[in-house]
């Protein structure tokens, strides 16, 4: 009889429990509408793009959010009196300022925001109604990188032509991306819909009459954590710690891949003794990251575009006839050049050190399995250097940029002045001079000569001077400031053109000065187009698809984001542009995919690499190998550098130190929602807190009779 007792008074508690999950169920779900009570109190934004937290030897720069995220009340800025409105007369502080104006989202103007005191973040109208009212405006000019890019690790750091002393290359650099550390969280937004929800959110709530705006107010929530802190040094000496009670990593260097290939594709060792390089930039960055559409299009894509297609063209040269040159091309595509010219100066790190290609490790060890490999190679075996920088705004004219040190020497200069004359003559396009006193402009070659070994060369522009790019290195670097606005490939033909001839001058160039014959070298204006359309608009290309290994592969249907990201996470940048310069440079063999196990590396061979690919007519049946001499080597700063010879300086002034926060493991965050007054607060939040003091009483009494309320004795 108790035991039946117990159990019915088990069942009556059990009862009671499922009736208050109910009501607390109920509170959180909306019935016949399935939102929860967060759904209803925020409106989360979903296309946004964060600026991030970097660090270098002496400062951390960029954004980070607290790690709960900041709150504030939304404050639209569209005119300067809006910042001197907030200024004075804003009392609801703090405010999540909101640059909707593209010409007033300025490094001085975020600075008077700062402060103020009142800021706790800033959001910024990056939706296409901005993108194409700032095309359409020719004054406006922005760029986030520094008025002299990279001039502190360059050739001319610490003389009288650097410091931008002798041309101030980029015009209108705020040095934005490279040496302000905001202190509060910044986020672009991409989507007009929901700019637009915002704007009246802010016009219905917050927009200020004649007086201020009263409660309820529109207010944001921004999240943009990072756990990177004060510079590269602390920061990486937190990560190498060990210990079980807190993350183990706080910031990575920023790094990725070189990508180089000999024309000749040969394993004559001879053929490396003598080199005409022929580089350009791989990589782009702006304040944003992972921003959309891409940036870096007139930066880096017009300058290796050109060079991909000279290296088709070279490519199509026969075997035998290529073996006659007196010189070999080494193309070499240099990435994360945007800072500090990391990529660069890690080859000629290794260049002088006797370390490139091959460590002297590696060196050992396939000299011991007999391995064939490629002879080690020095700076001192590079007898021209031609790099192409910016070629996408020219009028008709380009400029070959020397370096006025090395001229002194009277033989290097002689070289130089060959170089330029072939560049004036083989080639459809008009190549000038610059006068005699201009330094190189920012550029990859200065690391090579930074070496003091005087090495004869030209870097190709489409400026003589100030950059012709008002963008650089900045959010609007995208293609429609070349004219490039819809998905269709007869849009970039124009463009296509123009560097179709600055390709085939290059191209001819390269061959003349390596001893062949360039009357007959042709390039191909159907393949830049189809660069310029895959980089710029749409990776989902045929002929980024014909490089795939399988007809299905997925790939994203938009441009490829171009920023190097962190060391040793590769990025499709890289992983593509190899396979291009293999495709354009290599030997291509028949294949099927059943055989496509045989299109790999020799176990006695590290001279070739092998990419099996669908190929051109993406027919599993008719696919392709590709054997080339194309490789990869690291593009990460000398300073991260740790080995048994070598350890990491993290605090170098020589070389890059560049480092990116490690994110939060929760994602960036934008949500908005209406905050109340604080008298409402107020009572809300007693109300609540009486109902909870009310009901520990009512619990408890229930609890302590729960056998007298909920007996089940027959008797009654």
């Amino acid at each position: 009889m108790a035991a039946s007792c117990f159990a019915n008074t088990t069942r009556k508690r059990d009862f009671v429990f499922k009736i208050l999950l109910f009501f607390l169920y109920a509170s959180v779900e909306v019935s016949g509408k399935g939102k929860r009570t967060y759904q209803m109190i925020y409106e989360e934004i979903a296309h946004l793009s964060p600026c991030i937290r970097r660090m270098n030897a002496t400062h951390q720069i960029g954004c980070s959010s607290d790690f709960n995220g900041n709150t504030g009340v939304l404050h639209l800025i569209e005119e300067d009196a809006d910042i001197d409105w907030l200024n004075v007369n804003g009392s609801y502080s703090p405010y999540i300022a909101f640059f909707s104006a593209a010409d007033m989202f300025t490094r001085s103007n975020i600075e008077k925001l700062l402060a103020t005191k009142k800021i706790s973040g800033i959001l910024v109208d990056h939706s296409n109604r901005t993108r194409n009212d700032i095309i359409d405006d020719e004054s406006f000019r922005y760029s986030s990188d520094r008025s002299c890019p990279n001039d502190n690790f360059g050739l001319y750091n610490g003389t009288d032509l650097g410091s931008c002393s002798s041309v101030t290359w980029n015009l209108n650099g705020t040095g934005s991306n490279f040496e302000v550390d905001f202190g509060v969280p910044v986020l672009a937004l991409t989507s007009e819909s929901e700019v637009e929800f915002i704007r009246e959110c802010y016009y219905n709530h917050n927009h200020p009459d004649d007086t201020e705006a009263e409660y309820p107010l529109c207010a944001m929530e921004l999240k943009d954590f990072m756990h990177g802190v004060k510079d590269t040094p602390t920061c990486m000496w937190r990560t190498q710690r060990t210990s079980n009670l807190e993350i183990s990593s706080y910031c990575d260097p920023i790094g990725d891949n070189n990508v180089w290939g000999f024309a000749k594709n040969s394993d004559n060792s001879s053929s490396y003794k003598s080199v005409i390089l022929a580089a350009s930039p791989l990589d782009a960055t702006s304040l944003f990251y992972s921003l959309f559409p891409r940036v870096g299009a007139e930066s880096v894509v017009t300058s290796f575009v050109p060079l991909l297609a000279a290296a088709e063209a070279i490519g199509k040269i026969s075997k035998k006839e290529k073996d006659s040159w007196e010189h070999d091309v080494m193309f070499a595509l240099f990435n994360t050049e945007s800072y500090d010219y990391s990529g660069s100066s890690r080859m000629v790190y290794d260049m002088m050190r006797g370390y490139f290609p091959t460590s002297k490790e590696t060196i050992k060890k396939e000299e011991k399995e007999k391995k064939k490999r490629l002879p080690q190679m020095n700076v001192t075996d590079i007898s021209y250097v031609l790099e192409l920088r910016q070629l996408g705004l020219s009028n008709g004219t380009y400029y070959a940029h020397v370096d006025p040190i090395s001229q002194a020497d009277e033989g290097t200069k002689k070289k130089t002045d060959d170089l330029i004359k072939i560049l004036q003559e083989v080639g459809p396009v008009e190549v000038n001079t610059v006068p005699a006193d201009i330094p190189l402009p920012p550029a990859s070659f200065q690391q090579f000569l930074k070496t003091g070994i005087n090495i004869p060369g030209v870097v190709l522009t489409d400026h003589e001077r100030e950059y012709n790019n008002r963008f650089y290195n900045s959010r609007y670097d995208f293609p429609y400031d070349l004219g490039i606005d819809k998905d269709n490939k007869t849009e970039v033909l124009y463009l296509a053109k123009k560097l179709n001839k600055v390709a085939e001058t290059v191209a001819k160039t390269l061959v003349s000065l390596a001893g062949g014959d360039e009357s007959s070298v042709k390039t191909d204006v159907t393949t830049v187009n189809d660069l310029l359309f895959c980089f710029l608009v749409n990776a989902n290309c045929s002929l980024f698809r014909s490089l795939q290994q399988k007809a299905d592969v997925h790939i994203s249907p938009i441009a490829i984001d171009l920023y190097p990201g962190v060391w040793q996470s590769d990025t499709q940048g890289s992983i593509l542009t190899t396979r291009l310069l293999a495709y354009f440079l290599g030997e291509k063999t028949a294949m099927n995919e059943t055989d496509k196990d045989d299109c790999s590396q020799p176990d006695d061979s590290e001279v070739y690499t092998y990419h099996y690919a669908i190929g051109p007519e993406m027919n599993p049946d008719k696919g392709i190998c590709i054997k080339s001499t194309v490789h990869i080597t690291a593009a990460v700063s000398p300073a991260f550098i740790d080995d048994e010879h070598t350890k990491p300086d993290w605090a170098s002034t020589q070389y890059s130190t560049w480092t990116e926060s490690q994110w939060s493991p929760s994602p960036f965050r934008i949500r908005v929602f209406l905050v109340p007054s604080p008298k409402q607060e107020w009572v809300i939040f007693s109300l609540g807190l009486s109902i909870a003091l009310v009901s520990f009483p009512i619990v408890y009494f229930i609890n302590a009779r729960a056998d007298v309320l909920f007996r089940t004795d027959s008797s009654y």
